[in-house]
């Protein structure tokens, strides 16, 4: 059996693992041009017995020195590494953006690219993120359609990553002004050189209208630095976390590191299996706090 799979994140090459061990022929479509193995601060609370059983036992992801010790997170780009190794090579196609998926209503749906080429399937698997162009072809047709992409939830989270020989800390607190309560809290993590990096996020309530747009049509994930931060954003998270720390780290990473907004998105299907055809991930449901971890 043909498994073509939509998406080459975390967890579309889980799904394309799983399968390849069961003897099924899988084919993933990437829309980036190329790997993740240098992408991502860090995931929290990975099983790694869970992620060693997809490669039946390869214990080579612990063994890692760029993964992880007890108390960090563990860097995306080392975890994806190992997924993608676990693949037959050419498994991955990259630079191969989905359009559409064609033919749902029958036991060969075809997955169709923006270049116009069309690859046909036994089972279509979508594991295209938030925005998921698979799901179009899965979900009810009584369901609205045009709000698939999933609703705002009315909050940010703002992603600061900096070098820990920086700064010697990341901040932890909870702030409430009027109606509204900050959350901001970090852990450590290793980047895909082994090099130990300070990983913290504020929970942040946010008017749609300050929202930043991804930069690709199926990630809901922005992709602002440092150079696009607001004016408005060191000195709010300096008045709602007035301590050494996080004044310190905030400041600190705005100038050496990196600062990203990540909108969150609620969304859950309506259904996840029609006929040959399966979402996962986030592309099945975007749950809040953790949009963009659909691997979990």
């Amino acid at each position: 059996m043909q498994v073509g799979i939509v998406g080459a994140s975390i967890a579309g090459l889980s799904v394309a693992n799983v399968l390849h061990r069961k003897g099924f022929s899988v084919k993933i479509f990437e829309a980036f041009g190329h790997g993740f193995q240098n992408r991502g601060g860090a995931l929290g609370f990975v099983d790694f017995d869970i992620v060693h059983r997809i490669r039946q036992g390869d214990k080579a992801l612990t063994q890692s020195p760029t993964l992880t010790h007890p108390g960090m997170g563990s860097f995306y780009g080392t975890i994806w590494k190992y997924l993608y190794e676990g693949l037959p090579e050419g498994s991955v196609v990259f630079n191969a953006p989905v359009k559409d998926v064609s033919d749902e209503t029958t036991d060969k749906p075809q997955i169709v690219l923006e270049d116009g080429s069309a690859h046909r399937f036994d089972f279509v698997v979508g594991a295209d993120g938030g925005k998921s162009v698979v799901r179009q072809a899965v979900i009810t047709q009584s369901a609205n359609k045009e709000s698939s992409i999933g609703a705002y939830s009315g909050y940010v989270v703002w992603r600061g990553l900096v070098k820990a020989t920086e700064v010697d800390h990341a901040p932890q607190g909870i702030a409430r002004y009027g109606p509204y309560t900050y959350v901001t809290l970090g852990f450590p993590c290793r980047d895909e050189n082994g090099q130990i990096l300070w990983n913290c996020g504020v929970y942040m309530p946010l008017s749609i209208v300050h929202v930043s747009k991804s930069s690709s049509g199926n990630r809901q994930v922005s992709t602002d630095t440092k150079r696009s931060v607001p004016d408005w954003l060191l000195p709010l998270l300096t008045h709602l976390f007035p301590d050494r720390e996080n004044v310190e780290f905030w400041t600190t990473c705005m100038e050496k590191g990196k600062v990203s907004q990540h909108p969150v998105f609620e969304f859950a299907a309506d259904r996840v299996v029609h006929n040959h055809m399966l979402l996962v991930g986030d592309a099945a449901h975007l749950i809040t706090p953790r949009t963009g971890s659909g691997a979990y």
